[in-house]
């Protein structure tokens, strides 16, 4: 990509992130994980994305699916009945941001 291209790019996204509606905010971490469900599962299928040196390709793409799938289930907001299943559930976000945050540094393409 031509770096005047990507550079209007950035602007806008900057215009957008600065003139967000207050009903945005009010649920911001679920506005969050949407987007960044959806950007993972685009990086994912992204034909010419890199990898860590610590990993393989392989081990990459895996890693990043199971941050698709984290995601996916914040996004849905699974359903619990119990506080064992709430426990479980929440447990299991706090891996999928682990995960995210260990190798947020890596997605780049």
């Amino acid at each position: 990509m031509k770096k005047d291209k990507y550079d209007k790019i950035i602007k806008k996204v900057k215009k957008f992130a600065k003139n967000t509606p207050p009903e945005q905010l009010w649920n911001l971490d679920y506005v969050l994980i949407i987007i960044i469900y959806h950007k993972i599962k685009a990086y994912r299928k992204c034909k010419y994305g890199g990898y860590p040196s610590e990993l393989t390709p392989k081990k990459w793409k895996k890693t990043l699916k199971r941050m698709e799938r984290g995601f996916k289930a914040m996004a849905k907001g699974e359903n619990w009945n119990t506080i064992e299943e709430y426990h479980e559930m929440n447990k299991s976000y706090k891996k999928t941001l682990k995960l995210f945050s260990k190798w947020l540094p890596a997605l780049w393409t």
